[in-house]
């Protein structure tokens, strides 16, 4: 659910890469890209786990 939802990543991708975008514009320093990628990749992967716990316990309780 987390990578299908299309309109929920554009609006997030578009927040992160404007605050990157202003960082980049104050200090000229690549690295304001990278840290925003690195934060987005975290983010989706708890996320991503997050739901796959849900769901695993949801599966079990359904199954007794």
């Amino acid at each position: 659910m987390i990578k299908a939802s299309a309109i929920v990543a554009i609006i997030t991708v578009y927040d992160l890469m404007g605050n990157a975008k202003l960082a980049y514009a104050n200090s000229f320093d690549i690295q304001a890209y990278i840290w925003v990628a690195v934060v987005y990749l975290v983010l989706v992967e708890i996320l991503r786990h997050g739901v796959e716990w849900i769901e695993r316990r949801i599966t079990i309780h359904l199954k007794r």
